[in-house]
């Protein structure tokens, strides 16, 4: 698995996120000076997969890229995301395939 450095403007999120998590989450990251879990991101659109809550903690230190793995979420069989409950959406598939779509 490659992780790449990632300009935030690049990363299209599309979840809520819980503020007093993303507070958190930036205090631990303050304590440890670096992110040590990459974001999941669709290499085609992306758009996070997984890493809100830490893409928000980046874009409240100023940072300018976040590590990320790329991954081609509609092609490859083996990745597995579940939606948040009570999001209003069906599929992360449907998502994406929109903003492939709107990208055309």
């Amino acid at each position: 698995m490659k992780v790449e450095l990632i300009p935030l403007e690049l990363l299209l999120p599309h979840e809520e996120i819980i503020p007093s998590k993303v507070i958190q989450l930036e205090k631990m990251t303050i304590r440890w000076n670096a992110y040590v879990l990459p974001l999941v991101v669709d290499k085609i659109t992306g758009t996070i997969l997984d890493g809100h809550h830490r893409y928000n903690v980046a874009k409240k230190l100023d940072l300018q890229c976040l590590p990320c793995v790329l991954v081609d979420y509609l092609s490859d069989d083996s990745i597995e995301l579940d939606i948040w409950p009570k999001s209003g959406r069906k599929s992360l598939a449907v998502v994406i395939k929109d903003l492939v779509n709107h990208s055309n």
